[in-house]
């Protein structure tokens, strides 16, 4: 308990009392707290090797809604992210990140020459900067001399990532709103007072899906039915459900979304759903893995599907030690526990094997 408290009082302090040349070290704790959910840990209390390629993925994510021209009453403003004056002198990874979604018209999913530049630039600034505070370089989250630039690779200190996973809600809350405020802060003379600047920044569960909807459809064939309730969707535009909610893990990834009606859509809200369905995802994305990633990558939906399944197991492990409920068609709940969650994930992976 007293080290989880020392974590936290750290993210704040970088957050709070860290230099702020720029929005990379937000993108950082950002990226890294994502991918510690989607990785493996073998015990609570272990240092955990982090890929920096996934974090550079992430990097790029985060930055491609930011990219975007901003509007307000006085016209389009396009964002500044750190303290350059010129264009040409912004930072690196916006400026690549949006030279590419002009590319493509918006949303993309990040070749490799892109992730390879993120990642140099993660390493070159922000990585070496981010637990220097005030004049002093910390080191709770990690030990410089364990970045490794040839295997791009970091070592996070023991029960670091696991702190990421359990505190993972504040923490990207925390991050959230110091970034926001600091886009405000670079961008004050073009920003009066934005109350819809952070949806603008990270997106929201009503981002525009019908890129999704378009790939969910053709996945099946044009025979498109509610994932929930097997009902028939051909008659009206089917509504798109984060299945591990938005509220929940805010990241948008193909294989995490299904098709239901609208009514079943609210109805289930931003509620994990009963293990039954969890067990029925996990078949559905594995058994249509390959028309499922052939439509994601035909309209350039964000995919991965074993991280989808990384972040659903952690988010019912998480739900069933805090004995939550979860959502079920027929109305009834059922609360969760380790044990059950464990026999679906178990079950799941015998039929894979």
């Amino acid at each position: 308990m007293a080290f989880q408290l020392r974590f936290l009082e750290e993210i704040q302090s970088i957050l709070s009392r860290g230099r702020t040349a720029s929005t990379y070290k937000f993108a950082l704790l950002h990226a890294i707290a994502d991918v510690c959910v989607t990785s493996e840990l073998s015990r609570d209390d272990a240092a955990h090797e982090l890929d920096l390629n996934a974090v550079a993925r992430r990097f790029v994510a985060l930055y491609q809604r930011q990219v975007r021209p901003f509007f307000t009453v006085d016209g389009e403003v396009q964002l500044k992210h750190d303290t350059s004056r010129r264009p040409d002198q912004e930072s690196r990874v916006p400026r690549m990140v949006r030279e590419r979604a002009t590319a493509y018209r918006g949303a993309f999913e990040p070749d490799a020459q892109l992730v390879t530049e993120t990642r140099r630039a993660i390493l070159q600034m922000p990585l070496r900067r981010l637990q220097v505070v005030g004049n002093d370089l910390r080191e709770l989250l990690y030990r410089h001399d364990t970045i490794d630039g040839r295997r791009a690779t970091v070592r996070l200190q023991p029960g670091v990532a696991y702190c990421f996973r359990r505190f993972y809600d504040l923490v990207i809350a925390l991050v959230r709103d110091h970034w926001t405020r600091a886009i405000h802060r670079l961008n004050h003379d073009q920003l009066d007072v934005v109350t819809d600047l952070q949806d603008f920044l990270f997106g929201s569960e009503r981002n525009d899906l019908t890129q999704v909807r378009r790939s969910l459809v053709a996945a099946q064939d044009g025979a498109a039915r509610c994932f929930y309730t097997a009902k028939r969707l051909h008659r009206a535009t089917p509504s798109v459900d984060h299945f591990i909610p938005w509220s929940v893990y805010p990241v948008d990834l193909g294989h995490n979304f299904v098709l239901t009606t609208t009514t079943t859509n609210c109805q289930k809200s931003d509620q994990l759903a009963h293990p039954d369905y969890l067990e029925q995802w996990l078949d559905h994305i594995t058994a249509d893995d390959e028309a499922l990633t052939s439509q994601f990558q035909a309209n350039h939906v964000t995919h991965d599907r074993e991280a989808s399944i990384a972040i659903a197991t952690w988010a019912y492990s998480t739900a069933a030690q805090r004995g939550q409920t979860t959502w079920h068609k027929s109305g009834t709940t059922v609360a969760l526990n380790s044990t059950d969650i464990a026999s679906v994930f178990s079950r799941y992976l015998g039929r894979c094997r």
